[in-house]
């Protein structure tokens, strides 16, 4: 948790990269995501949504 967050920001965005093998692509059935999350969510995987909670529907990561 970001120490300055309560009262201090309306969102936080954050990015992971990661690299996945062909061979670890056609040995996954199913992958997980885990998300502990207090008003919301909207996660992204190439930029598309794939998993969301209380999400709005028009996204913007310059909105003040």
């Amino acid at each position: 948790m970001l120490d300055d967050m309560q009262s201090g920001y309306t969102s936080v965005v954050l990015r992971r990269a990661f690299e996945v093998s062909s061979e670890e692509i056609e040995a996954s059935i199913r992958w997980l995501l885990d998300v502990e999350f207090d008003d919301g969510f909207c996660a992204y995987l190439n930029g598309e949504p794939f998993a969301a909670a209380n999400c709005p529907t028009d996204v913007v990561w310059d909105g003040r």
